[in-house]
């Protein structure tokens, strides 16, 4: 049972409508039951994220980072040699695989980023809902919404890599966020930035937003270029601070293709917009479910804040203070994915095309609702939780609440364990064949891959070059071999890319259009693909 906080009104039934209750924090709750609750959500974490490493990014960012420290590890390799465009993660994690294996070091850093974010999570929750154990509520409902109403595939709790680090900070500002402290806000987007500039960056943007309407527009009393000045003038060195930290996660990317000539920039934009990443980037290729799926959270969560509008309706003004600030962050996310819809409009009709629109468009326009609606919603709605709860004289609303709360664990729960059945890591479930009529088999494809990964491993020389099979993207992480080209491993410097590019066409693209696989070449001409690229090793599917 959820237990409230000594400043809730229990003699009258719950807070009155009219009475301002001031929000505590984490700071006038017991650091013991903190902590707690800290540690139950990272627990919900890990059983939602645990799966066998690597996780789906982990096998392209971890490598990465093992080869910033030791570039012995896969020498040569185009994807691991290429601009390191999250420099401070590598930077700060890879010395660690001096020490550990790649899955140990996924473990580790999965376990520092889930307890550090349910940490944050607590805080946030704290500071708008101010009641033991509806932290943990919220979190299992954020999980839930986040995975099953996604727009364009953004996840927050996952494996390790540069933006679940990037998120920590982000959530940490959240809370500030709700607090009204905006000088801390600002410089830990700037370490958000620094770590992810994309992550980073859009939060920024969107808690602008929220800084424009909670503290510009919203004041009273003070004519409006007066409240400008004075709040511009209050922001101005927490901005600096937090655009200077920003500038480690910024400068690395725009480095790496300040020389690129420009044509070959517009290329390498064109192949990562509509050829890789078009599936996070590219609106049109987004399937029809997953955007009637985000219409329709979105309205609920138009629906609830607007409920929620009436102050006298639920609960006090003060809280609506501390849910005003997010709400107006979830309405700068939606203003960004609206600008990303109408510039894949723009470029889908072709008549901007001297902007070079893709330029634009690879900057994840839609990552950020997909994290900034589920995370408003969930909170949004344990405060009504909370509010029922709280009201003993209205039994009705708290069954309501009770059967919410046995809901969301119900199907968290089951989300949690569908997501473990499979007994697979992720990355070679996304990438390995899979037989859906036939799980037997498709369990025997991923032994038998992790089996000639490590006998490569242990039989040939470190220094091999392989064309490794199209469908897979593990081979670096269990046989610490150099490939010439992996799906995956897109490099995000402009030269490289375009190197890749043709690597894919030379090789992934005839295997994906022949039953044969690369034996759609003769002997000849693998021979000759060998000499183009150096490599020592051809590993082909059993199935070709």
């Amino acid at each position: 049972m959820i237990q409230i906080n000594r400043h809730d009104d229990e003699s009258t039934g719950g807070t009155r409508p009219d009475e301002s209750v001031p929000i505590s924090g984490s700071a006038d709750r017991p650091n013991r039951q903190a902590l707690i609750e800290s540690a139950i959500i990272a627990l919900c974490f890990a059983a939602y994220a645990g799966q066998l490493p690597p996780d789906v990014n982990e096998s392209h960012y971890l490598t990465k980072a093992k080869h910033f420290y030791d570039a012995a590890y896969c020498p040569g390799d185009l994807f691991l040699g290429s601009s390191y465009s999250h420099w401070l993660f590598y930077a700060c994690t890879g010395w660690m695989t001096h020490f550990l294996s790649l899955a140990t070091f996924a473990w580790v850093g999965r376990i520092i980023v889930w307890t550090a974010t349910a940490f944050a999570w607590q805080r946030l929750c704290d500071a708008v809902v101010p009641m033991r154990w509806i932290a943990i509520l919220s979190a299992a409902f954020f999980l839930l919404l986040n995975d099953r109403f996604h727009l364009a595939g953004e996840w927050v709790v996952g494996g390790f890599e540069a933006k679940s680090v990037a998120t920590i900070f982000v959530v940490f500002a959240l809370g500030q966020l709700a607090r009204r402290d905006w000088k801390t806000v600002w410089p830990l987007l700037g370490a958000a930035s620094a770590f992810h500039a994309l992550v980073g960056g859009w939060c920024v943007v969107a808690c602008g937003v929220a800084w424009w309407m909670t503290e510009v527009s919203m004041s009273a009393g003070l004519p409006s270029m007066t409240r400008l000045r004075n709040q511009v003038r209050r922001q101005v060195v927490p901005l600096a601070i937090g655009g200077v930290i920003a500038l480690v996660g910024v400068l690395p990317p725009l480095i790496a293709d300040w020389h690129a000539p420009a044509a070959l920039a517009r290329k390498a934009h064109s192949i990562y917009v509509h050829e890789r990443i078009s599936h996070h980037l590219w609106f049109d290729a987004f399937p029809v479910s997953h955007v009637a799926r985000f219409a329709f959270i979105t309205a609920c969560w138009f629906g609830l804040y607007r409920w929620l509008g009436n102050s006298r309706q639920v609960g006090s003004s003060e809280f609506h203070h501390r849910l005003r600030p997010l709400k107006y962050f979830a309405v700068g996310s939606l203003m960004i994915s609206f600008a990303g819809l109408l510039l894949c409009g723009a470029a889908d009709s072709g008549s901007f095309d001297g902007l070079h629109l893709d330029g634009l468009l690879r900057f994840y326009w839609f990552r950020l609702s997909d994290f900034a609606i589920p995370l408003t919603m969930s909170l949004a709605a344990c405060f009504v939780i909370r509010h029922w709860l709280v009201n003993r004289r209205d039994s009705a609303r708290r069954a309501m609440a009770a059967i919410f709360i046995a809901c969301v664990a119900g199907a968290a729960v089951l989300m949690m364990v569908e997501r473990h059945q499979h007994g697979i890591a992720n990355a070679d479930r996304a990438s390995l064949p899979r037989f859906l009529d036939d799980p037997l088999r498709t369990r025997q494809i991923y032994d038998d891959w992790r089996t000639v990964c490590n006998w490569i491993r242990a039989h040939t020389p470190a220094e091999s070059v392989f064309i490794t099979p199209d469908q897979q993207q593990t081979f670096k992480w269990y046989a610490h071999r150099t490939e010439i080209v992996c799906w995956k491993d897109v490099p995000q410097d402009a030269v490289s890319m375009t190197v890749w590019w043709q690597r894919v066409e030379a090789i992934i693209f005839p295997q994906r259009r022949s039953s044969l696989g690369m034996l759609v070449y003769d002997d000849g001409q693998l021979a000759a693909l060998a000499e183009n690229y150096n490599a020592t090793h051809l590993l082909m599917s059993r199935s070709a």
